[in-house]
């Protein structure tokens, strides 16, 4: 049988196509249980489920005086919430719930790929984020990312397309509002919809989707107005603010977290989010040329269409990357902003690929081989802790006097040797250059096994494209791509760590009893004792917290100082502090003449030993 004939019979197959997704699918959910139980809980999880704990059971109102910081939109808190309510406060229905969103991203990605390139394109997408153990990590944690980029994967399904009807025009508004409900930096997804239907269907059909998006989205504002308009007011340049008076904490003081990062430090953020997400990314850019020609595009639908898709996506990808590398909060939480709108790159990228490959013109190539130029040795720099310590400990030849000496040693030994560089200089330099031979040799072999081919059925444009994203699906999984420590050495089960120490915490302490949380700014264990009483604005940590500023009006807005945190910490019955922070201050404040040291928990992290929580109760 002839190699196209099998081919053939292969595509026509029902049967081993929906192997391929059940596959697809089973590897995702098989790496998505396993990150759940094995990530130790990061800052925003906690707090993203006791607030929304909180304010789903009427604890308390999102946005109210003296309330949790209400740092995101209510939906962000709300959504988990409502699980959390439903079958009681944990991680692990926090994190279940995740993965359920997670799939039905995928789900969603799958129908719209496949309406618009065709049942075998349609697993590109499914592929390219299903195989990412980053992305799988990034969207099994109980934070807001999977939440949107789930909402943002249902819109697509519901607005592109040739035709529409009504109510599905009405169903995308709907969610583009909800998404911005549940995140305020995705409010341009409202904009694009009702522009894109007004490009693509005319005023009417626009007209229904603005009333759908502006409906819900300023009910909301009115509901909890004014304090909301405090979220869009930090978008604002300081000059207006101070114009209009608006924007500032009321309270005063400074912020507590300060951090600073040099230009490395952005640099390998950024190129650590291209690496996490190399197949979308890489298709987003690909495309921008192409949108200059129409002939690309099957019609003049997909055409427009593709230009939207890529004008959001630029708007999106540059306002998050202005958040995160152009500032000091949070340089290296870029990869989770871009993992919100990942769904439209992988869109964009499975239509750029299918109209690339599909045309033997040289444009698509050129673009290819340039961005590769720039993107592989940024790939191997943002890897230089997996990747770029495994080339430099790599085995070469001793030199001595220009000639071989006999034996081995290190790689970095022998630059050192000859240079004078030290580990650190190289471990920066080394790799990126190593990435660009390899994928110079990488070229070179592709060129010649497409001679050796006689260029058969295809031009070089459409064997390089192919060529490379199946060697880019391979990688994924690997820490030169897509690869993703989980800091789990001892493959501790962290959910059931967390549900056996909060059963020991909601055991030990009264409903009634006041809670000082002395332990960092991973709150999630009190989670465990949302119902007792924890202090509200210990939630977010050390990022609402103040230097100096007035106590009163700090609290009231959500923030708080010192003076707070001494009342809190005086006045509490209880008080929890992890084994690894009982240090000087804690060794001295919990004097045993003042408190009992009535419970300790497990270790919260099965593979800190330190990670015990210590219960104290005043006497």
């Amino acid at each position: 049988m002839k190699l196209e004939t099998f081919f053939q019979k292969v595509r026509n197959n029902h049967y081993v196509y929906a192997a391929m997704l059940v596959l697809l699918l089973a590897v995702f959910l098989t790496q998505a249980f396993l990150f759940a139980h094995r990530l130790p809980s990061r800052v925003d999880e906690g707090s993203f489920l006791v607030k929304g704990y909180f304010f789903v059971t009427g604890k308390y109102r999102p946005f109210a005086d003296y309330g949790p910081w209400t740092n995101n939109m209510p939906l962000a808190y709300l959504i988990p919430g409502i699980p959390q309510a439903l079958f009681g406060p944990g991680l692990l229905v926090g994190r279940y719930f995740a993965i359920v969103a997670a799939l039905l991203t995928l789900v969603a990605l799958w129908l719209v790929s496949k309406r618009l390139a065709g049942r075998w394109w349609a697993l590109l997408p499914v592929a390219a984020l299903a195989l990412s153990p980053a992305w799988v990590a990034t969207n099994v944690q109980a934070v807001s990312q999977v939440l949107v980029a789930c909402q943002v994967a249902w819109l697509l399904v519901f607005l592109l397309d040739e035709n529409r009807a009504d109510w599905h025009i009405a169903l995308a508004a709907l969610l583009s509002a909800s998404a911005t409900l549940t995140r305020q930096n995705m409010v341009f997804m409202m904009a694009f919809v009702v522009l894109y239907v007004w490009w693509q269907f005319g005023f009417r059909k626009a007209l229904l989707a603005f009333v759908f998006a502006a409906v819900p989205f300023f009910a909301v504002h009115a509901l909890f107005y004014p304090r909301i308009m405090t979220l869009w007011y930090t978008w604002l340049p300081g000059t207006i603010k101070r114009a209009l008076n608006v924007g500032f904490i009321q309270g005063g003081g400074e912020q507590v977290w300060r951090p600073d990062g040099g230009l490395i430090h952005r640099v390998s953020s950024f190129f650590l989010t291209m690496r996490y997400y190399f197949i979308p990314l890489f298709g987003s850019v690909l495309t921008l040329p192409m949108l200059l020609r129409r002939a690309y595009w099957r019609s003049p639908f997909q055409h427009r269409l593709q230009i939207s898709l890529s004008l959001l996506f630029i708007i999106l990808f540059y306002l998050h990357a202005w958040a995160s590398l152009s500032k000091n909060y949070c340089i290296f939480c870029f990869s989770n902003y871009v993992a919100f709108f990942l769904p439209i790159a992988a869109l964009i990228t499975t239509l750029t690929l299918r109209a690339a490959i599909a045309d033997k013109k040289k444009l698509p190539l050129i673009i290819a081989l340039v961005l590769l130029l720039l993107l592989v040795p940024g790939i191997f720099f943002a890897s230089v802790d997996t990747v770029g310590r495994v080339i430099l400990a790599l085995p070469v030849p001793r030199v001595k006097g220009g000639a071989l000496a006999g034996g081995t040693t290190l790689l970095w030994t022998l630059i050192r040797n000859r240079f004078g560089f030290e580990y650190d200089q190289i471990l920066l330099a080394l790799p990126p250059a190593f990435g660009l031979i390899l994928f110079a040799l990488f070229v070179l072999a592709l060129i010649i096994s497409y001679r050796m081919m006689k260029g058969k059925h295809a031009g070089f444009s459409a064997y390089f494209l192919s060529i490379v994203m199946v060697f880019a699906l391979a990688l994924t999984p690997t820490n030169l791509l897509g690869g993703y420590a989980d800091e789990n050495a001892c493959n501790g089960d962290v959910l059931a760590a967390y549900q056996q120490a909060g059963r020991q915490l909601d055991q030990s302490i009264p409903d009634d009893a006041s809670i000082y949380w002395g332990s960092g700014s991973v709150v999630t264990p009190l989670l465990y004792l949302a119902d007792k009483g924890i202090q509200p604005l210990q939630l977010n940590g050390i990022y609402n917290k103040r230097v100096d500023g007035e106590r009163d009006l700090l609290e009231k807005n959500g923030y708080y100082n010192q003076e707070s945190v001494r009342d809190w910490r005086d006045s509490a019955q209880y008080i929890l502090v992890e084994r690894a922070n009982i240090l000087e201050f804690w060794g001295s404040y919990l004097d045993p003449d003042r408190f009992d040291e009535i419970a300790s928990t497990v270790p919260i992290d099965p593979c800190d030993p330190d990670s015990i929580i210590k219960i104290f109760r005043r006497k």
